[in-house]
């Protein structure tokens, strides 16, 4: 099933959790226990995918989720795992400049749903990009300082919290607060 790379609340005490190859496990709380409710594997373990993060539109009960590397695929999936559309995650000239690539060097590490837009996290640069998921276009760029090896990304009343990944080399799990101005 592979490493468990994405988790989103999706209501009324469940959550929906992916695994880098892309099988989506269904949780639900009863009586302070998270029992599997459904499991769905979206490309039928065809090997060929590494996902990476998820995120949950309520409004339209549909989950994202995205390649962590190589080209930055973007899937729109229903909740019964149906693949409603993909489309490669775009930075363009937004981010220009002369010593990287930006759109070739850096990964999807997390990934949220808030305010009709995705915001993508992207490791590499410290960044996080707010996208218009139905337009394709890249809405805004927020550059962080200091944040190290983080792997998740979810957002509340305009902060941005992120979680660091959990590496052998390090002595604890990173935890950031971003304010995300509008």
């Amino acid at each position: 099933t592979g490493d468990l790379e994405g988790i989103s609340y999706i209501g009324h005490g469940e959550v929906a959790i992916i695994s880098e190859v892309g099988t989506v496990y269904y949780l639900k709380e009863n009586d302070n226990e998270w029992k599997v409710t459904n499991r769905i594997s979206i490309f039928d373990g065809d090997g060929k995918h590494k996902l990476s993060s998820l995120a949950y539109d309520p409004l339209n009960k549909q989950l994202y989720t995205a390649e962590k590397e190589g080209k930055k695929i973007i899937y729109q999936i229903s909740r019964n795992g149906n693949l409603i559309n993909s489309f490669e995650f775009n930075v363009g000239d937004a981010v220009a400049n002369r010593e990287f690539d930006i759109s070739k060097d850096y990964t999807i590490a997390g990934m949220t749903y808030g305010n009709r837009h995705l915001y993508i996290f992207s490791e590499a640069y410290s960044t996080i990009f707010k996208y218009n998921q139905e337009t394709k276009h890249l809405v805004k760029v927020y550059g962080v300082k200091g944040i190290h090896e983080s792997s998740g990304i979810t957002l509340k009343n305009g902060v941005a919290y992120l979680v660091g990944d959990f590496e052998d080399y390090l002595p604890a799990p990173n935890f950031y607060k971003v304010n995300i101005p509008e």
